[in-house]
């Protein structure tokens, strides 16, 4: 190990609160070239989910519970994942909240359930709200799977991402 390197202890302790969001209270202790700092007892830091599907019906009738939770837990953002043409329109809905980043996409396990005209309803949401694209993906373990289809869709949404210069959730 170099002088300079740092070598960080961090315990964490989570506490459940209201709808299950954690609260994370972080005491860190840093060694940095022989010396020891201690950096306090609750460090503030910036949340974000990265990944979840608060579009889901069976969430609607929590989701004001939800997101004021949020608020109070200091969650930054969040990303919400769409999954198919069926639940892009409630992931536009969620976006109204100012922490949700909406993300478009076709995941694997619904590939089969497209319409023909599912590239252009997609096109129409990230025209929308152009954040990111996903979730999206290749999945060999589910019942049936069609992979040509599969990888079909997931070229497209990729080259669309790069296209747009927008990020991907890959499942």
């Amino acid at each position: 190990m170099t002088p300079d390197s740092v070598k960080s202890a961090h315990s964490v302790a989570l506490s459940n609160s209201l709808c299950n969001v954690r609260q994370i209270r972080v005491n860190s202790v840093s060694q940095s070239a022989g010396r020891c700092c201690k950096l306090g007892n609750c460090v503030n830091l910036l949340l974000y989910d990265a990944h979840n599907h608060l579009q889901d019906e069976r969430l609607k009738p929590h989701r004001e519970r939800i997101m004021s939770a949020i608020a109070n837990e200091g969650i930054a953002a969040m990303v919400v994942n769409g999954s198919c043409e069926a639940d892009w329109p409630e992931v536009l809905s969620v976006a109204q909240y100012p922490q949700v980043i909406p993300s478009f996409g076709y995941h694997p396990w619904y590939v089969k359930e497209r319409t023909a005209d599912w590239q252009s309803a997609l096109l129409r949401c990230l025209e929308a709200r152009p954040a990111a694209i996903g979730e999206i993906g290749l999945d060999r373990w589910i019942k049936d799977f069609d992979l040509p289809q599969q990888e079909e869709v997931f070229i497209w949404q990729l080259r669309l991402a790069a296209e747009r210069n927008l990020p991907v959730s890959i499942h």
